[in-house]
């Protein structure tokens, strides 16, 4: 009768183990074979005075998307310059990071970070005064984080702002690019 016992106890025991270790190795493999896609970002900054477009900056990155979200992971691009503004330096130029994930349905989910800094001399005509009394040197920034969901191909419009020294309107439109 033990041995009947001892036998059972052993057939339960490998019907409970079986199935936890075989999703737990399902599982370590769902991990490992994580999706990733390789994305192309085109960033455009235009700046508008009015209805006539002052400039156009045209940026492009690389970034991964991944099936989760993945912080840790983002893409980075920096273009600057370091402006000597009396007797001390200024940043000016565009700082743009992407972390980026795969949504379903072949869409992606972009969180975007962009700063665009530049300096105004002090002879630059304003529409407010946002200058010192001095007539020193100013400087502007445009700073966002936006997140927006996109297919390949797509083309979307970000924020835009006005400037409250010239009165010029800064646009961002990013263009997603599915890598194959």
């Amino acid at each position: 009768m033990k041995l009947k016992m001892g036998m059972v106890v052993s057939v339960l025991m490998c019907l409970l183990i079986i199935p936890a270790r075989a999703q737990a190795q399902q599982q370590a493999n769902t991990s490992s074979e994580e999706k990733t896609s390789h994305l192309r970002l085109d960033f455009l900054l235009t700046e508008y005075d009015g209805q006539k477009k002052v400039s156009s900056m045209p940026y492009t990155m690389y970034v991964e998307a991944f099936s989760r979200r993945r912080p840790d992971l983002r893409g980075i691009l920096r273009m600057d310059v370091l402006v000597p503004v009396g007797a001390s330096q200024a940043k000016a130029g565009t700082d743009i990071d992407c972390i980026s994930s795969v949504s379903g349905d072949n869409s992606y989910d972009l969180e975007l970070t962009v700063i665009r800094s530049s300096i105004y001399s002090a002879n630059e005509q304003a529409t407010e005064t946002a200058h010192d009394a001095s007539g020193a040197a100013v400087t502007r920034t445009f700073d966002t984080v936006f997140s927006i969901e996109m297919h390949d191909g797509q083309t979307a419009e970000g924020p835009s702002a006005t400037d409250p020294f010239n009165g010029h309107i800064l646009k961002i439109s990013v263009t997603l690019h599915v890598i194959k």
